[in-house]
């Protein structure tokens, strides 16, 4: 069988367990029986958990659910390196299955990929359960069966979008690994390097339809151009408008925007590509995000002020470069002073 031939029957088997899992995995009521569908907890309930052996030779990896967009596929890559450290053990890179994500990121430059390990080192590849990571009864149990693979050469698998709301903890590290990739001198930046720039993720693209409306099963990710206006307009307040640059991203037509049109220094860049899009906000001074995984994925990478809505169902970092509003968009006078206080400090702008 040809190599072509293979990925397309992987793609295929894929496909099947995407959409057959679910269907008999949580449709059970009984965590018992959902656990027992897999080895790794036959495993453990046969050898219990050996907290004397070495784990030095596991590893844990996520591969990212290749029918999602790429802030759903960032989410749930994360949740690798969270447990990984969580555990105290090695993490593995699975990439993205989009080679155009996969390399626009940079995440996997040097770093040990779980294929190489199965196919040159020998490991055993091994599935955890789907677990819920807000229950401590469930993580002690999946950490347990972990420990009870100590002293053997195993690469464990996080269950299809097993995802973690400590994302948020890695930022420094995916920050760290997104602006060091060799990738980077190949990017390009709307920027004015002279200016403060202010980016607004307007998401809009994904969630109406033909006729502009919002589909219904997207209203929650709904932010209406009234809050994103009553943002900027606090921020232009008290910001020096000759520094600043107000940039608009977004998918639609220029028309569909014209309530920007009032901020004389505001550039459009609608229907950018996704990498330039994603790359320009986590690089921005200040991020508007919407209400997206893949606003809040940025945000991660940023490392300026950042001003998400109340609610946003991600974790968001207890700190003053994180600013939460109601979906008012209103803001209080203390979190005028934090963002003046960051601009001014790091840019000279007041």
């Amino acid at each position: 069988m040809g190599n072509a031939m293979k990925e397309k029957c992987a793609e295929i088997l894929d496909k099947a367990y995407r959409k057959l899992h679910p269907f008999f995995y949580h449709r059970s009521e009984s965590r018992l029986y959902r656990y027992c569908m897999y080895g790794s907890y036959r495993h453990y309930r046969k050898c219990g958990a050996r907290r004397e052996g070495s784990r030095k030779e596991l590893f844990v990896t996520a591969v990212p659910n290749r029918g999602a967009g790429i802030g759903h596929q960032m989410d749930g890559w994360m949740a690798g390196i969270f447990f990984a450290r969580r555990w105290g053990i090695k993490y593995a890179y699975s990439p993205f299955t989009n080679k155009k994500w996969d390399e626009y990121l940079g995440f996997g430059e040097g770093q040990v990929t779980a294929q190489k390990l199965l196919r040159d080192k020998k490991y055993r590849k091994v599935k955890l359960p789907y677990f819920d990571e807000q229950n401590p009864e469930e993580v002690e149990e999946i950490e347990n069966i972990v420990k009870s693979y100590a002293g053997e050469k195993v690469v464990f698998f996080l269950e299809l979008d097993q995802f973690c709301c400590g994302q948020h903890e890695l930022g420094d590290y995916l920050r760290e690994r997104f602006m060091s990739a060799s990738v980077r001198k190949k990017d390009v930046t709307f920027y004015d390097p002279n200016l403060f720039h202010i980016a607004v993720h307007v998401r809009r693209g994904d969630i109406v339809d033909s006729d502009g409306k919002i589909m219904e099963e997207y209203r929650q990710r709904w932010l209406s151009i009234d809050y994103y206006l009553a943002v900027l307009d606090t921020l232009t307040e008290f910001l020096d408008k000759e520094k600043v640059r107000i940039y608009i991203f977004s998918q639609g037509k220029r028309e569909n925007f014209k309530e920007f049109d009032k901020y004389e220094n505001v550039s459009y860049c609608l229907d950018e590509s996704e990498q330039e899009t994603f790359g320009n906000l986590a690089k921005s001074d200040l991020l508007i995000m919407g209400k997206s995984s893949f606003s809040y994925d940025a945000a991660l990478l940023q490392d300026g002020i950042r001003i998400y809505p109340n609610s946003f169902w991600g974790t968001c970092p207890e700190s003053d470069q994180w600013i939460r509003l109601d979906d008012s968009g209103r803001m209080d006078e203390k979190q005028k002073a934090r963002i003046l206080e960051f601009a001014s400090k790091k840019w000279g702008i007041s």
